[in-house]
């Protein structure tokens, strides 16, 4: 850093400081939670971090400076018959950018919101998300199930939205039904991957529950499902399903699940008048799921239909309780249309060590992909490692790698790669606060532009605290 960077950024902290110290609420007095309690919680943090490459570029543009003052708010009430969960955060972030220059807004801004009424016989759910996260300062790997327009480089901005309603009848009855509308998308803007399109899918579902006994359940399921993408084709693909489906406990260890159906897609582009994909054919799934002494076994079976035709898969699954954790594992096979028998398979192991706690997965599935409408592969690797230096401070390494490769005839070597690598040091300061400080490295490659990564370190004081009213 050389000493004019210094110098710059001394000065943009210090503001980012005087600014933060102004931005803390007060806290209020914590109570014991009773029954119909509404319970506000707060969050507070500031950040400052120094990244060599921030987009993943093949060649950096420079050191980004930032400060990231962070607020949060959550609203919970619940009583008898309802509950309503609100929960909003964003950050008051300054930047010194190579690309941008100077700035500074509220940025990160997130909005969740759930709503669910019970009565006698009937439920009534709905929840509401949105999110518009800056994608410069966000690591997907992070975030749990990702996609293809997970894998990314560059920046620029993405909105996510969620909308779904759901109503439950019948539930104390012989004869049920579920109504369910939901919808879901991505926009964005100021980006420059060529995979970052905006997205939407739209979906209407409703099912007929038949409790035919104590042990057997049935039911019959219809679903529509609508997708359009803004991709180069402009993509539309409408989904429809019919199942039948039987649920029956042979024994207080033994379960027994089975689906048979029809499905159909019709895919048609924009751009390419007269073009019409169409697959339908018959659909199945069979389980079966058995505990034993420390976990339980499986075995399931299922075929469907997707763009690139059928896709049957065998899967053999174990859940295992140690006296130190739990392992699930999974192991076994798929066969599609577009491609040979490929292996699939998954394990997950966390476990608490008398000094902290570790956690590590590894899996590797295949799937047909909403947005390319390609078969592809993903292998995800995420560990994870704590530990306690002594009653107050703590050390922490974690490590995110996923690999996305497009599967299938002549689609050989096509893919996208990330990872992120984090090592931290926490200590709490008092009982309300605590600070962080560490170092993140992020590395992207893709067959298309090559290899890119990134070195960042950066320190955090944060707190957290709830109210009851």
């Amino acid at each position: 850093m050389t000493r004019g960077n210094l110098k710059s950024f001394r000065s943009f902290a210090g503001a980012a400081c005087g600014f933060w110290a102004l931005s803390l609420p007060v806290a209020g007095q914590e109570e014991s939670v009773g029954p119909g309690d509404q319970v506000l919680s707060f969050g507070v943090s500031q950040k400052f971090s120094v990244n060599d490459n921030i987009r993943l570029d093949p060649t950096s543009a420079g050191t980004t400076y930032s400060s990231d003052t962070g607020l949060s708010f959550g609203f919970n009430s619940q009583t008898g018959v309802q509950t309503l969960d609100v929960a909003m955060d964003g950050v008051l972030r300054l930047v010194n950018d190579p690309i941008v220059g100077t700035d500074h807004g509220f940025r990160d801004p997130s909005l969740a919101v759930l709503y669910a009424r019970d009565n006698a016989n009937s439920r009534l759910t709905f929840n509401a998300e949105y999110q518009r996260p800056d994608l410069a300062f966000l690591d997907p790997l992070t975030q749990g199930s990702i996609s293809d327009q997970d894998l990314y480089r560059g920046g620029g901005t993405r909105e996510d939205y969620d909308l779904g309603v759901r109503l439950e009848t019948g539930l104390q009855a012989p004869l049920g039904f579920e109504f369910d509308l939901h919808s879901t998308g991505q926009r964005y803007s100021d980006t420059t991957d060529p995979l970052l399109f905006a997205n939407r899918t739209d979906t209407a579902a409703m099912a007929a529950l038949f409790r035919l006994s104590a042990v057997t359940q049935a039911r019959l399921d219809l679903s529509d499902e609508h997708y359009t993408g803004e991709n180069a084709t402009r993509t539309n693909r409408t989904t429809r399903r019919f199942t039948f489906g039987l649920d029956h406990e042979f024994s207080a260890i033994t379960t027994l699940s089975a689906n048979i159906g029809h499905s159909e897609v019709v895919e048609t582009f924009e751009t390419l008048p007269g073009v019409e994909n169409v697959t339908r054919g018959p659909e199945a799934a069979l389980a079966l799921t058995r505990l034993v002494p420390n976990g339980s076994v499986s075995v399931a079976l299922d075929t469907g239909i997707s763009t690139v035709g059928r896709q049957t898969t065998l899967d053999f699954g174990r859940f295992i309780e140690l006296p130190i954790g739990k392992i699930a594992l999974s192991f076994g096979a798929t066969q599609g249309s577009g491609f040979s028998l490929l292996p699939i398979g998954s394990i997950d192991y966390t476990g608490d060590l008398p000094t902290g706690a570790i956690n590590a997965s590894l899996s590797r599935e295949v799937s047909i992909s909403s947005t390319l409408s390609q078969a592809e592969t993903t292998t995800r690797v995420d560990l994870g490692y704590q530990f306690d230096v002594n009653d107050i401070s703590s050390l922490s390494f974690d490590l995110y790698y996923a690999d996305i490769s497009l599967t299938g005839t002549g689609a050989s070597g096509a893919g996208r790669e990330r990872g992120s690598f984090y090592a931290s040091y926490t200590r709490d300061i008092t009982q309300d606060w605590d600070v962080t400080a560490g170092y993140e490295y992020r590395y992207f490659n893709s067959t298309a532009d090559g290899a890119a990564n990134s070195n960042a370190v950066f320190v955090t004081l944060q707190r957290d605290f709830n109210m009851f009213r």
